[in-house]
């Protein structure tokens, strides 16, 4: 039996390509885990290459933040 990053058994995982807005500067994200009970995705900066930098989400005033339930807790 194999198990995903972090010894996680039975956890689907996948690839997906980011890309910066309006360019072809793009990085592929490995072990990316799959949670149907969640809505969008959710990427850490550390996890993304120097070699891509995205800018934060704006409300106009500041960093635009959302509150939901994600795992076991909080984010």
């Amino acid at each position: 039996m194999t198990s995903a990053p972090g010894l996680t058994r039975n956890m689907l995982t996948t690839s997906v390509t980011i890309c910066q807005p309006g360019t072809s500067n793009c990085a592929t994200i490995d072990n990316v885990q799959v949670d149907t009970g969640s809505q969008g995705l959710r990427i850490l900066a550390s996890a993304l290459p120097a070699s891509l930098p995205l800018a934060p989400l704006t409300s106009g005033t500041g960093v635009a933040a959302e509150c939901a339930v994600f795992g076991g807790g909080y984010t």
